[in-house]
């Protein structure tokens, strides 16, 4: 999967991509990592976290948006 990190503005102020060293292809939970790294200064405390699903199957992608305290 892929996090994007927006600020207030709408601005994108990071980029990440989770990993797993689990099985992936079931349809039960699987943990993933990632680190998201400031691009820009964020315009000021308030962020979103929008994690999408990569999916190689072609299907429709599912997201979740997370608002975030800086």
């Amino acid at each position: 999967g892929s996090m994007e990190l927006k600020d207030s503005t709408g601005q994108v102020v990071g980029t990440g991509i989770l990993t797993t060293t689990e099985e992936w292809m079931t349809d039960g939970p699987v943990e993933y990592t990632g680190t998201i790294n400031f691009d820009t200064t964020p315009a000021n405390g308030d962020l979103w976290l929008t994690i999408t699903e990569d999916d190689p199957s072609g299907e429709q992608q599912q997201q979740v948006t997370l608002p975030l305290t800086y």
